[in-house]
């Protein structure tokens, strides 16, 4: 019998519980849900690049990171929106729209590292199939909770 990697995984797993940000439903927060959507979305994030930075420090192998002209763009959104902040009053570091914009543009290069890494092999992955289905899942849960919530059928 095969034995089961954990190291295998584990990204997988990190990487679906992005996708249940949406459920995170706070009580007594003002503004909560957005609030409580941002800080759950940067905590998991945050997780997710410290763990890979830990297993690329320990990792022997070099591993190469390909850019695209896609890529190149992000980058460069990236980088315009950091010199805009040196120009504008009401920007700063502390933006929570800086953070994320940091945070999903760092979550981009993990998803495609990810999927690279997975779709290079001529069958069909169980780890994809898995995570597009929890993807899918989950908005699929939030749709049907909003259309309940619409026709006040649901709190």
């Amino acid at each position: 019998m095969k034995s089961l990697s954990i190291n295998k995984y584990y990204l997988p797993v990190l990487l679906s519980f992005i996708f249940l940000t949406v459920f995170v439903k706070p009580n007594g927060m003002m503004k909560g849900q957005h609030t409580a959507w941002e800080f759950y979305f940067i905590l998991v994030v945050s997780v997710i690049l410290i763990l890979l930075s830990l297993k690329t420090i320990f990792n022997k192998k070099i591993s190469v990171i390909k850019i695209n002209v896609i890529d190149i763009f992000i980058i460069l959104f990236v980088i315009y929106n950091f010199i805009r902040l040196f120009f504008t009053i009401y920007g700063n570091f502390k933006s929570t729209q800086f953070i994320l914009l940091i945070l999903l543009v760092a979550l981009y290069f993990v998803w495609k590292e990810f999927f690279l890494i997975n779709l290079k092999q001529e069958r069909t992955n169980f780890l994809v199939i898995i995570l597009i289905s929890i993807f899918l899942l989950s908005g699929l849960v939030e749709a049907i909770l909003s259309v309940l919530q619409l026709y006040d059928l649901a709190p």
